[in-house]
């Protein structure tokens, strides 16, 4: 590849192995002031009736909200969040007040990604009222928490990439944790790109389980803050914003970090 943002065209390549920790879609909308408790109760349970097919377990969780703009002992409220998974619990879907977010860890490619978000976005949209979405981003969190292959990182990674590995150090000094981070606009959306080393039990996201041992991540998320309609538009654009991030991905590992994970374990 030319670099991280070229344009020449990257074959999705099938990864047996491939370290992915999840993968996030999400659309979140303005704020549903107008709808009152029990509206906003019958549009949820609507969603998850239309949903019920494809992801029939359901959860229902609550969750504190804290508005900034209220005053004191009144800017906390509990809302609610209903998480549906598939049966064969690969997929999740999480609807809250002013999102929804599909995520999976395992799947066959970015076409079965977005078919499973596609339907997904179409409930939420027209069941909560939204007239638009002011955020969609598709996030991709991988992590490799082989400590064998921790040994060759630089092997697996672009030296561009490699960080404070590439600081020399002797048999006393340990490189405990490193974490870069860049956002880049590309056209109208942007990407945020994390990567490096974190010890154990570290987390770049509390929904993600900690490593017992330490670990390298790879989390690109990829998103748009401009205001969009309702439709089949919205599945486009997601699909051009994993686009993005697969493009990074594959600059940003090597052949042999490919070919490391292509194969069965």
């Amino acid at each position: 590849m030319a670099g991280p943002f070229s344009s020449e065209t990257v074959v999705e390549v099938a990864l047996e192995r491939a370290p992915l920790a999840r993968v996030f879609a999400q659309a979140r909308i303005p704020g549903m002031l107008t709808m009152q408790g029990s509206e906003r109760e019958r549009a949820f349970e609507a969603i998850t009736a239309e949903l019920g097919t494809d992801y029939p377990v359901l959860e229902r969780l609550e969750e504190l909200q804290v508005d900034p703009a209220a005053s004191a002992g009144s800017n906390v409220r509990t809302g609610h969040l209903w998480r549906l998974r598939s049966g064969d619990d690969r997929w999740q879907v999480t609807v809250g007040e002013t999102f929804v977010t599909l995520d999976v860890q395992k799947y066959r490619d970015r076409d079965e990604f977005i078919e499973r978000l596609s339907p997904v976005l179409d409930v939420y949209g027209r069941v909560s009222g939204a007239p638009y979405t002011e955020r969609l981003g598709v996030r991709y969190v991988n992590r490799l928490d082989d400590q064998d292959d921790l040994l060759r990182i630089d092997q697996l990674m672009r030296p561009e990439a490699v960080g404070g590995l590439a600081v020399p150090r002797d048999e006393r000094v340990v490189l405990a944790r490193m974490l870069c981070e860049s956002v880049y606009v590309v056209d109208t959306h942007l990407l945020l790109a994390r990567w490096g080393l974190l010890p154990p039990g570290a987390v770049v996201d509390p929904v993600i389980p900690p490593a017992e041992f330490s670990s390298w991540i790879i989390d690109l998320d990829s998103f748009t803050e401009e205001r969009q309609p309702w439709g089949p538009g919205l599945a486009d654009t997601a699909r051009t914003l994993a686009t993005t991030a697969y493009r990074y991905f594959r600059w940003v590992v090597t052949d042999e970090f490919i070919e490391t994970y292509r194969g069965a374990s």
